[in-house]
């Protein structure tokens, strides 16, 4: 065949080829979209304010030029107006004629209710066509389409060529975004593409359900004569923007329209205007980022010069709330090419955060210049004498160092100007020596220079957390603690040399939580903590160690076993972090923070308490405050925590972590992550001005539970005052001074009254009758919680006698207070002399703490007459060599409360000669607070002495374990034997025994040597018998090492006792019909072969062949027992008990219980009821077979589900459409604080589906993973792991409905997941799939525990451990009787979720 060729022009050529060219790139442009999990390159979070417009009549809302062409200009709004679904029927098309669709409603109700303005909407050209991407094969939009209308949504293709103009995030609406594309997919048809507004998208495009909700930013074509007729907001217009305009818009077409724009305002477009001069204006807002001045001497400066011949009138304006109702105004004159400057005091301007502080220069009544800033005013912390001792810190966050930069000179410049002069924080190891051998031990030296610089100091450094170069998990060896030192020592010195003021150590953080210790253990902590005390003690005398630092689960049990294990003799005190948020501190400060303060007195008192976390949010949801509150709680847990005589407390923490503004981690500052103040900022700096630096006498009531606080602050009494209920007049004399708790001036009214609210209000020259009746008052509470210990009358008569001596004390002088504290430290010599011998030395010693800080604030008051008092140096001194000598050749052993009291001397003496030194007694009011610190010094420190004659030296405290197994788990009748590494720091060999004893001080095996010695690390091995009638569970047992005799050394074990037999029965994994046995498992731990039999009685209408079968065991071996059924009988939801005895060959029994048999079956159903109708019945599920996680002793009883902290029962089915799992968690506390991808932290269900059954270790692409909860949002789905294409984040709240009875403490999930969500799960008979449910549970504030079937969610992601389930048919009941209890609670009230979050 020929084929003729035409030949054709170059010209012709090229024409085809563009033509061509254009068809593909249409095409290229408008085919379907795939996504994937890279972050936009050059992406911006937020608008540049060059590329922005708004109008004159609606300055507020901005716009952003997008393009333009001869007939007008691509605009789209800046921000997100307002938030809903793109379709709620889940269709995926951009759709004009569907009245559902977010493209009808853009284009109708939305410019009716006039969400933009009408000078916008009268511009829109409504003749534009958009056109769109197909979406998935079978959506309604499987191909590219075109769309003609006004109002649009971006599509992928138009967003890809300008998101570089557009802010992904709306800084007051921080949601992720649709477009109008949708997102092609195999198997669903209801996502579309959305821009990352949200913290967790940032950066990224995502897809999200079509029904779900999303932002909503309308794009749309403006006419040409737009601009020409509608007159812009001038000084908001950005230089991009006005390009733009140019562009299209000659000067002349823009002079024929009718905005009437002056000659100025044209010279703003970037006009070549005749007969305009230049005007150059400059507006300095100072201080960024932060913004914050002192409002003493705030400023704002503006400068403005022009060129021309005449000159002109400029007036500037200052709107601190940035609406310019009553602005505050300057107008000067400025004469051609001359700069003016305008000055502008804010003095005026009361103190406060300003999010839109507004300043504009107008010249003719036009606005010609303007610029707002969120500035703050407040009172600056005056570099006053004695900060330096304030007990007033915050956290300084870690990881928003690293990587953020965020560490820069104007935050700790922040710091030191709020008064925060405290800082917690932390150089880990891991970030130090990584590899190992490759040590970097001034990586972040730019980090510990700034505090230097602004006098700053370490208040603590945490030390702690390990290093996977050398071990993982928690601390348990010498070897792994002395590595560990190692780094701390090389840490502590490089800070030291380098100037760092390092004032305490802190032994890690929150060791109680396993994520930070690395394993449950609170042995392993303690020996630690013991080895850690003792030898930075050593190293560091002056230096405070603290330990424990522990959260608030479990907490006072923490503290209680820290202490038991030797915590007094190695530490100077504890931390703790009770956190309350967000509950009132004015309802719970004082109760939840002496719950842990309180356990120092278990310990014999005289060790000191830091909170170095607290913290209340500013999240959105449940667990979130406003700014505003916050800013009045937080003073007032300092203030409280003054009342409770704790040392230090640590804000948590500085600065916001992160953007997510419903997540309560990213939101704990009082400085946000743009740096900029929160409201508390200025409230911390006036409560840091005021007692920042001044010494807490002591309170007393003003009206009903409000109180007056008292201090003393360099010679002069100070008070804090507000009403913890309604507001009510106080009135004060003529010669106090008041301010809010923000620092502005506060007026009494003619009759002297102050109004007090809830916010607090600061008093200065306050008269001594207020430091005398809180002197007073102080003692009246001394004495009562006194009273409230089990002590004699006696002791309770002197102590009466003892506060009495401070109720009727008038005008008195300081010599005379002086003598009265004095004289309080002689009775309580008395004391010792008369109660030793009557009364526990830890009792005695924490009475006598007490009764010592009651005299903290007695002494307080006297520093307040600024006079001296005797040097204590002597004293301390002469004590210190008497308790020297009483150690005699072991100078590192231990008098206990003796050297617990000479700490308290040593540090007061020591705070008096670094006063008298530093300030030479120069400064009013220091010689005042040195001379307290001696009388306190020189009265402990007798109180030691004559305390030191009623003790014993404990040569211990040098010996250091660390034992092979700190919690074994161990079996009745069990033979063990185990190390303990012993670190004899001791001058002496120990030589002597080692035997261990259970909880009731029973021997259980025979002693061993225990020989070390001296300045040798040694294993000494010791064995053991767990009697055969041992109490089950949790145990302690004591490992003694004793010297001719006598016990020196008694080391804790927590071991957990289980029985010599356990059994366990098998899952069933078909239904009852098809059933032919049951099967479980016996385990022996007997330490020698076991002879028996196991019985077993089945639910009534059943029967075996046999019921009886015995057994030989070999010790540590499992056997499997069959018991064939012969007859059966269905009872509704499937509950069958079975009651197992286990007895040895001699009839003892081992083992008897009754025990419920699990399936792992999902029944198919007939019929459900609407997850949205559910109120709590659960008819209809009698068909449906159990499972059961963590279950009570009696799982036969309902009481003892009804009486459980957290039990679980779970049936699943099944139909055609959906997957139905029902959750019923019998718990006594419902707790949920949290929403959003969080809820997962309180209170909740997640569950997780391996829908291929493929058992892989990580989540892939057949594996899902869902959490549900009732929040403050109400019923919330959320979705944590999808097949590839579907979203991650919300699902539909119909998904879920959350039911609690308060009576049962029953809380009954019923859940409901479509088909399509679980796909490729095949929804038919006989499909087998991996499945697991976990139940979370937060009694406090977060998530204490969780229970799950198998592992795989909670602790890590993994299907591989997931149980297989499988779906059966239908299935058939029991008879069901309504009068009948069945162990599901078949109809339940729903009267227990009105308020989960307190």
């Amino acid at each position: 065949m020929k084929v003729k060729v035409r030949c054709v022009s170059g010209i012709c050529i090229i024409a085809i080829l563009l033509e061509l060219l254009s068809f593909i790139s249409a095409f290229a442009d408008y085919t379907k979209v795939s996504l994937t999990n890279e972050k936009l390159q050059g992406y911006k979070k937020y608008t540049d304010k060059q590329d922005v417009f708004c109008t004159e009549q609606n300055p507020d809302i901005r716009f952003i030029i997008l393009d333009r062409d001869d007939d007008g200009y691509m605009v789209i709004c800046d921000s997100v107006v307002l938030n809903r679904e793109f379709d709620p029927d889940g269709t995926q098309m951009f759709d004009l004629n569907d009245k559902n669709n977010i493209a009808y409603y853009l284009n109708n109700d939305f410019i009716s209710e006039g969400k933009l303005p009408d000078k916008i909407v009268g511009y829109i050209d409504y003749e534009r066509v958009w056109e769109t991407e197909g979406g998935s094969d079978g959506g309604n939009c499987p191909n590219g389409y075109s769309t003609k209308c006004g109002i649009s949504l971006m599509s992928y293709t138009e967003f890809m060529k300008y998101y570089k103009k557009i802010g992904l995030q709306d800084d007051e609406n921080k949601i992720n975004w649709f477009l109008r594309s949708p997102l092609a997919s195999q198997e669903d048809t209801d996502l579309v593409v959305s821009a990352g507004g949200s913290y967790a998208s940032e950066g990224l495009l995502t897809s999200a359900l079509s029904a779900s909700i999303g932002g909503i930013k309308p794009v749309f074509w403006l006419k040409k004569n737009f601009f020409q007729d509608v007159r812009l907001s001038i000084p908001h217009l950005g230089e991009e923007a006005a390009r733009l305009i140019r562009k299209t818009l000659k000067k002349e077409d823009i002079q024929n329209g009718t905005a009437n724009y002056s000659g100025y305002e044209l010279k703003r477009f970037g006009y070549t205007v005749k007969g305009e001069g230049e005007e150059y204006i400059t507006i300095d807002i100072p201080n960024e980022p932060t913004y914050v001045q002192n409002s003493r001497d705030a400023y704002i400066d503006v400068s403005v010069a022009m060129s021309g011949i005449k000159s002109k009138e400029y007036t500037v304006q200052v709107s601190p709330d940035g609406t310019y109702k009553d602005p505050i105004s300057y107008t000067r004159t400025v004469q051609p090419l001359k700069k003016e400057m305008f000055h502008l005091n804010l003095s005026c301007v009361p103190n406060g955060r300003y999010k839109n502080f507004g300043v504009r220069v107008l010249c003719n009544n036009q606005v010609i210049a303007c610029d707002s800033k969120p500035v703050t005013l407040l009172n600056f912390c005056e570099d006053e004498p004695l900060y330096e001792y304030s007990k007033i810190g915050a956290n300084f966050n870690s990881d928003s160092r690293t990587g953020r930069g965020l560490f820069n000179d104007s935050f700790h410049w922040l710091c030191s100007v709020i008064g925060i002069k405290n800082i917690r924080a932390e150089h880990r190891w891991g970030w130090m020596e990584d590899p190992k051998g490759s040590y970097r031990i001034n990586k972040h030296k730019y980090w510990d220079d700034l505090p230097i610089k602004y006098n700053l100091q370490y208040n603590p450094l945490i030390l702690g957390y390990g290093n996977p170069n050398y071990y993982s998990g928690d601390v348990k060896t010498w070897q792994n603690a002395t590595d560990n030192l190692r780094f701390q020592f090389e840490m502590i010195d490089y800070l030291d040399n380098n100037g760092t003021d390092l004032k305490s150590l802190e032994i890690w953080n929150e060791p109680n939580l396993k994520n930070y210790w690395g394993s449950d253990s609170w042995v392993t902590y303690s020996q630690t903590a013991n080895k850690f005390g003792y030898e930075l003690k050593k190293r560091y005398p002056e230096k405070e160690i603290i330990g424990c630092s522990i959260a608030s689960q479990n907490g006072e049990d923490y503290i209680d076993a820290f202490y038991r294990r030797g915590g007094l003799m190695y530490v100077d005190g504890f931390s703790c972090h009770p956190y309350i948020y967000p509950t009132n501190p004015d309802v719970k400060s004082l109760l939840r923070s002496s719950d842990f303060v309180s356990r120092r007195y278990e310990a014999g008192g005289w060790t000191t308490v830091s909170q170095t976390e607290v913290g209340y949010p500013t999240n959105k949801g449940p667990s979130g405050i406003s700014y505003e509150t916050q800013a009045v709680y937080m003073p007032k847990v300092f203030i409280y925590n003054d009342e409770l005589d704790v040392d230090l407390t640590n804000i948590y923490c500085l600065e916001n972590q992160g953007f997510n503004e419903m997540y309560n981690e990213h939101e704990f500052g009082i400085v946000t992550y743009d740096y900029l103040p929160k409201d508390a900022c200025v409230s911390i700096a006036q409560m840091s001005r005021y007692i920042g630096n001044a010494e807490y006498i002591g309170r007393f009531p003003i009206c009903g539970d409000s109180y007056a606080y008292i201090y003393s602050k360099l010679g002069k009494l100070i008070a804090v005052v507000w009403s913890v209920d309604k507001p009510f007049e106080y009135m004060v004399e003529k010669s106090i001074q008041a301010e809010d708790y923000f620092g502005n001036k506060v007026y009494s009214d003619d009759n002297g009254n102050i109004i007090l609210d809830d916010k607090e209000k600061y008093l200065s020259n306050i008269s001594s009758d207020y430091a005398l009746n809180a002197i007073a008052d102080e003692a009246r509470t001394m004495y009562d919680e006194i009273c409230a210990k089990e002590l004699s009358d006696d002791v309770k008569e002197d102590i009466r006698a003892l506060a009495d001596e401070y109720l009727e004390i008038k005008n008195p002088t300081a010599l005379q207070i002086a003598e009265k504290i004095d004289g309080t430290y002689n009775h309580c010599m008395e004391l010792i002399d008369k109660y030793h011998d009557k009364t526990e030395l830890k009792e005695l010693a924490a009475l006598l703490f007490r009764v010592h800080q009651f005299c903290i604030g007695v002494a307080s008051y006297y520093a307040s007459f600024d006079v001296r008092y005797h040097d204590s140096d002597k004293t301390v001194s002469e004590v210190n060599d008497k308790i020297s000598r009483r150690k005699g050749n072991e100078p590192e052993s231990a008098i206990l409360f003796t050297d617990a009291m000479m700490r308290y001397a040593n540090r007061y003496n020591k705070k008096s000669n670094e006063i008298k030194s530093n300030y030479k007694n120069s400064e009013k009011g220091t010689i005042g607070s040195a001379a307290k610190c001696d009388i306190l010094a020189i009265n402990v420190a007798k109180l030691a002495e004559r305390f030191m004659e009623l003790e014993e030296v404990d040569t211990s405290r040098p010996v250091l374990t660390f034992l092979e197994k700190a919690d074994p788990v161990l079996y009745q009748g069990q033979l063990f034997e185990s190390y303990v590494e012993v670190d004899n720091n001791r001058n002496a060999d120990i030589n002597g025994q080692i035997v261990i004893k259970d909880n009731n001080g029973n021997i259980l095996g025979e002693p061993s040597e225990c020989v070390v010695p001296s300045k040798t690390v040694k294993n000494v091995y010791f064995k053991g018998k767990v009697p055969e009638n041992a109490e089950l569970g949790e145990s302690i047992y004591y490992i003694e090492i004793s010297e001719g005799g006598k016990t020196f050394k008694t080391i804790e074990m927590d071991a957990m006792i289980n029985p010599i037999v356990s059994v366990g029965m098998y899952d069933c994994h078909d239904t009852i019909d098809n059933m032919t046995s049951i099967d479980f498992d016996i385990t022996s731990t007997y330490n020698e072969k076991l002879m028996g039999s196991v019985e077993v009685t089945p639910p009534e209408g059943w029967s075996f062949d046999s019921n009886n079968q015995k057994f030989v065991i070999d010790t540590n071996q499992t056997q499997k027992f069959k018991f064939n059924i012969t007859q059966k009988k269905k009872v509704p939801f499937n509950e069958y008990f079975f009651d197992i005895t286990v007895k040895d060959n001699l009839g003892k029994e081992l083992f008897s219980k009754k025990l419920p048999l699990s399936f792992v079956v999902s029944v198919k159903a007939k019929e459900m009821l609407p997850v949205t109708a559910f109120d709590g019945d659960i008819t209809g599920w009698e068909d449906a077979y159990p499972y059961y996680m963590n279950m009570p002793e009696k799982p036969e009883e309902r009481e003892s589900w009804t009486s459980s902290n957290l039990a679980v029962k779970s049936l699943l089915k099944w139909d055609e459409n959906n997957f139905y799992v029902l959750v019923d968690a019998y718990d006594d506390i419902h707790r949920q604080n949290f929403s959003g991808d969080n809820l997962w932290n309180g209170d909740s269900v997640q569950l997780a589906i391996d829908a291929l059954n493929d058992d892989t270790a990580a989540m892939g692409s057949d594996d899902y993973s869902y959490g549900f909860s009732y929040t403050s949002e109400g019923n919330e789905s959320r979705c944590y792991a999808a097949a590839p294409g579907k979203p991650i984040g919300a699902r539909p709240s119909e998904w879920c409905r959350v039911v609690r009875n308060k009576e049962l403490n029953l809380t009954r999930y019923y859940i409901s997941i479509p088909r399509g969500d679980l796909s490729p799960l095949k929804f038919e008979v006989g499909t087998d799939f991996g499945f697991n449910l976990c139940v979370n549970d937060a009694d406090m504030e977060s998530r204490e525990r969780y229970v799950q079937i198998t592992r795989g969610i909670a602790d890590s992601q993994n299907p591989s451990h997931f149980k297989t389930f499988r779906l059966v048919g239908y299935s058939s009941f029991g008879r069901y009787e309504n009068d009948k209890e069945y162990g599901f609670a078949v109809k339940i009230n729903n009267n227990g979720l009105k308020d989960i979050t307190k």
